[in-house]
């Protein structure tokens, strides 16, 4: 009892400053995040690699491909990395990522 006591005020009465709205109603750095990965739609791609540190997702949305990539180094600071992909039509593309 004391432990649901305890979550219904944190959630209820305090001020939660890890959401997506601040306490004036202006929308924070997390919403835009929130925003870009909503539209991302369509039929969802299978995505490989080489690095275990970079991860991604892709879909495909009409012509378009939308990937997402992110880097997080299990040690810490990561390297630079170049990352080429390809896709069924025969393009190719590159980007680099730094941890």
């Amino acid at each position: 009892a004391a432990g649901v006591a305890n979550m219904a005020r944190w959630w209820n009465d305090m001020p939660q400053y890890e959401g997506i709205f601040d306490n004036q109603g202006r929308v924070r750095p997390d919403y835009y995040a929130f925003k870009f990965l909503s539209l991302i739609r369509g039929q969802n791609l299978p995505v490989t690699g080489t690095v275990p540190d970079i991860h991604a997702f892709a879909a495909r949305g009409g012509r378009w491909v939308n990937v997402i990539l992110w880097n997080f180094p299990r040690a810490g600071q990561g390297n630079r990395t170049k990352s080429r992909y390809s896709f069924h039509s025969k393009k190719t593309v590159s980007s680099g990522l730094s941890g």
